[in-house]
C-alpha cells in the first residue's frame, strides 16, 4: 500500500474525529464504506465510529474511544486505538480537507474492484466466448459504478431556472419560424404533439402479433436517423438482414411481393438500389445475431462516449437475455430487462423504444383495442415505461371495406390501425387512426373513417393558437 493511501486513510479518519456532522455527511454523499480502509485497526475503527453515528451520539474522539473498547475490534487493535486516534487528529488539522481524502480511497477501492473483474476476465478467455465475456464484463464494469455512485445533492432552483430559460428559448424559437422537436420527434406532427416527442426514458410500442409493430418501428428509427439521429436498434426478431430490405421498399414506394416473385420494373429496382445507397449514409448502428442485454448496453455507452447516439429501438421484449436470465421465468425476466432499459435510458439521456408482444385476444372472443393489462407476460412494462403506445387492427372497418367491395382491402394491401397512446408521463392520451400498407411497410394517417389525411405542421399549429383555437 503506497505512503498516499496510508496518510489519506489516516486524515480522513482525523477529519471524521473532528467535525462528526459534516464530515459524516460528505461520507455519506460518497457512499463510503469500510472497506475504503485497508489497514485492519483502521478499518474496525470507523466501523466503530460509525456505530457511534447511528447511536445518535457525536462521532468524537473519546465515542469512538469507548466504542472501540467496549465493541468486537482485535485485542490488537484495543490496545493501540488511543494512539491511533491522536496520530489520526495529528495528521489532519483541518477537516475541510476530509472530501479531498475521501475521493483518494474511493478512487483506489473503485481501482481495485475493476482490476479483481478484469483479472477474472482474463481467466474467462481460457474457455468462453470472447465476445460473451466482453459483454458480461461490461455489465461486471457497470455494477461498479453503480455501486460507487456519488449522490448528488440536487438544487431545485437550477433546475428551474434551466427549464424556464428553456421553455423562453422555445418561446423566441417559434416566434423565430423556428419550431423546436421535443424529445425524439416521431414521423407525424400531430403524434409528436400528443407524446411530447420520445423521452429520455423507456419508450413501449406493443402490439399482438403481425399487427405492424415492427413496420412502425422502422418507420421511427428511418425517419429519425434523416433528421440526423444516431439510431441503435436491436434487432432480435428479424434481424437487420431481413428488415433492412423492408426499410428500402419502404423508402422506394415499391412492394415487396413484388419484388421477391419478379414483377419489379427496372425502374422500380433503380429506387430500391438507391434508397440502399441513401441509407448506407444515416447514422443507423445496429446489434444483431445476439439477444444478450449486455451487448447493447456495452454498444450503447460506446457509441455514446463517441457522441454517437440519441435514440435506441429494442424488437422485442420477450426476446431479450441476460446473464442468468436461464433460472428465471418469462415474467422475472421481463422485469429485470425493463428496469436494465429504463436505467440505460436515464444514464445515457436517450430515449430507448422497446417493442413488446400483446397476449393474444382469447378465442371466439370480440376483438376490442388493446388495454394496459394486455401486455404479454408485462413483468414491470408498464411501471417502467414513461410512455406506452398500443397498435390495433381495426376489424370492424375491415369489415366495412369488404361490404363496401373495396379491393384494396379484399386483398389486405390496406389496413386500418390504431396507435393508442395509453400511458404519458409528459403528454396526452389518445388515438391516432393510420392506413397500414403491409406490402410496403408504410403508414399514412388518418381520419376516423380512416381516410387518409394530410399531416398538420407546427407552422399551422401555431396559426391556430395566434387565432385563439
Amino acid at each position: 500500500m503506497s505512503q498516499e493511501i496510508e496518510e489519506a486513510e489516516l486524515a480522513l479518519l482525523g477529519a471524521w474525529l473532528q467535525d462528526g456532522q459534516r464530515v459524516g455527511d460528505v461520507l455519506g454523499r460518497l457512499r463510503w464504506r469500510a472497506a475504503w480502509w485497508k489497514t485492519r485497526a483502521l478499518r474496525e475503527i470507523v466501523q466503530a465510529a460509525e456505530l457511534v453515528r447511528a447511536s445518535g451520539r457525536p462521532v468524537d474522539a473519546l465515542t469512538v474511544l469507548d466504542q472501540v473498547r467496549r465493541g468486537e475490534a482485535q485485542p490488537d487493535t484495543k490496545d493501540k486505538v488511543a494512539s491511533i486516534l491522536e496520530r489520526a487528529i495529528e495528521v489532519c488539522p483541518a477537516p475541510s480537507h476530509a472530501e479531498y481524502y475521501a475521493q483518494i480511497l474511493r478512487r483506489e477501492y473503485m481501482a481495485e474492484a475493476i482490476r479483481k473483474r478484469l483479472s477474472d476476465l482474463v481467466g474467462r478467455l481460457e474457455n468462453e466466448d470472447p465476445t460473451m465475456v466482453a459483454a458480461e464484463g461490461g455489465e461486471a464494469l457497470r455494477r461498479v459504478l453503480d455501486e460507487n455512485e456519488v449522490l448528488v445533492d440536487i438544487s431545485v432552483e437550477k433546475v428551474m431556472r434551466e427549464q424556464v430559460d428553456a421553455w423562453r428559448q422555445a418561446a423566441a424559437d417559434q416566434i423565430a419560424g423556428k419550431p423546436r422537436d421535443v424529445g425524439v420527434p416521431l414521423p407525424w406532427w400531430r403524434l409528436t404533439k400528443m407524446t411530447g416527442g420520445l423521452p429520455n426514458d423507456l419508450v413501449v410500442l406493443a402490439a399482438r402479433p403481425s399487427v405492424g409493430k415492427t413496420a412502425l418501428e422502422g418507420v421511427i428509427r428511418m425517419h429519425a436517423a434523416r433528421k440526423g439521429y444516431h439510431v441503435l436498434s436491436m434487432l432480435m426478431d428479424m434481424g437487420a438482414e431481413r428488415v433492412l430490405p423492408r426499410d428500402a421498399c419502404r423508402t422506394a414506394g415499391v412492394s415487396m411481393p413484388k419484388l421477391k416473385f419478379g414483377f419489379a420494373r427496372r425502374d422500380q429496382l433503380d429506387a430500391v438500389d438507391a434508397a440502399g445507397a441513401e441509407m448506407a449514409k444515416l447514422p443507423l448502428h445496429f446489434v444483431t445475431r445476439t439477444t444478450r442485454l449486455e451487448a447493447l448496453q456495452m454498444r450503447a455507452r460506446h457509441l455514446k462516449a463517441k457522441g454517437m447516439l440519441d435514440l435506441i429501438t429494442v424488437d422485442h421484449c420477450q426476446l431479450v437475455s441476460y446473464a442468468g436470465s436461464e433460472r428465471h421465468d418469462m415474467r422475472a425476466i421481463v422485469t429485470t430487462v425493463t428496469a436494465r432499459l429504463k436505467a440505460l435510458a436515464q444514464e445515457l439521456r436517450v430515449p430507448v423504444l422497446l417493442l413488446s408482444q400483446l397476449r393474444r385476444a382469447d378465442p371466439g372472443a370480440r376483438e376490442e383495442p388493446p388495454r394496459l393489462d394486455d401486455l404479454r407476460d408485462s413483468g414491470s412494462l408498464e411501471q417502467d415505461a414513461a410512455v406506452v403506445m398500443m397498435l390495433h387492427r381495426d376489424m370492424k372497418q375491415v369489415g366495412k371495406w369488404k361490404k363496401a367491395g373495396d379491393e384494396e382491402a379484399i386483398a389486405d394491401k390496406k389496413r386500418p390501425v390504431g396507435l393508442y397512446v395509453r400511458k404519458n408521463q409528459d403528454g396526452g392520451l389518445g388515438m391516432q387512426p393510420f392506413i397500414m400498407r403491409p406490402h410496403y411497410f408504410t403508414f399514412e394517417l388518418a381520419d376516423e373513417e380512416y381516410r387518409p389525411i394530410p399531416d398538420d405542421s407546427p407552422a399551422k399549429d401555431a396559426e391556430l393558437c395566434d387565432a385563439g383555437q
